[in-house]
């Protein structure tokens, strides 16, 4: 991927070193350059050990193929992925409760991040050895650190911005839409807020970056992480 915004390819590389900290699979990655422009290269991870594809599908193609109401890759909830992983009428996943987890991590670990671009291409399928399960990680960058890209999550959850203003209510609203245990939501929000505490200081590092886009994340990291830690979760 080649990025002209100054300092995304840094950016870019912490998120999915930040990811591959908390647990998530993330693919093989290294920085370059391209015709004199930044480029961060990705491992294909849609390859079996003898390099067959392997079947790999965004949510957005899944969901749109059976719902006329969808057109975009934001045309949906958040809530309308668990429904889809919960129908019994169609295995997207195999493993139901590990998926719904999954997007539950991938969503507290965004907001705490500042990546607001957590939309339906940015999800992915992959089947492997029979088995379906949500993609490696491989676009999680802090797009909130650049004003023109600074919203909290591209598609509703939790009711809010609609019935709560709170994202830490919104949040645990998701989480039980999930049906995540209220102890395991509380835990997972404590493990990501100290997973992330050194962020600011990780931002500060990237020389890349200009200094308004490094204390415009500082500021939103700070801000989300105040609200959790305030409402317990």
């Amino acid at each position: 991927m080649l990025f002209r915004s100054p300092g995304l390819v840094e950016l870019e590389a912490l998120a999915l070193d930040i990811h591959r900290e908390a647990g998530f699979m993330v693919p093989r990655y290294w920085i370059t350059e391209i015709y004199g422009l930044h480029a961060i290269a990705i491992e294909r991870f849609d390859r079996d050990d003898h390099r067959a594809p392997l079947f790999l599908e965004t949510i957005y193609s899944i969901l749109a193929s059976g719902n006329k109401d969808i057109s975009s890759n934001y045309d949906a909830e958040y809530e309308l992925l668990a429904r889809a992983i919960d129908n019994t009428s169609i295995d997207i996943v195999s493993d139901r409760a590990r998926a719904k987890e999954h997007l539950f991590r991938r969503m507290v670990l965004a907001l705490l991040t500042g990546n607001g671009d957590l939309h339906m291409e940015n999800l992915m399928v992959l089947q492997n050895n029979g088995e379906r399960a949500f993609s490696p990680v491989y676009d999680p960058t802090p797009m909130r650190a650049y004003k023109r890209h600074d919203i909290k999550m591209p598609m509703p959850f939790g009711g809010y911005g609609d019935t709560t203003s709170s994202i830490s209510v919104a949040l645990g609203q998701f989480g039980k839409t999930l049906r995540i245990p209220q102890k395991k939501i509380t835990e997972i929000v404590e493990q990501y807020l100290k997973l992330t505490r050194s962020f600011p200081d990780r931002v500060n590092e990237l020389n890349t970056l200009p200094v308004e886009n490094r204390e415009n994340l500082i500021r939103i990291h700070r801000e989300i992480r105040q609200e959790l830690k305030t409402n317990g979760g």
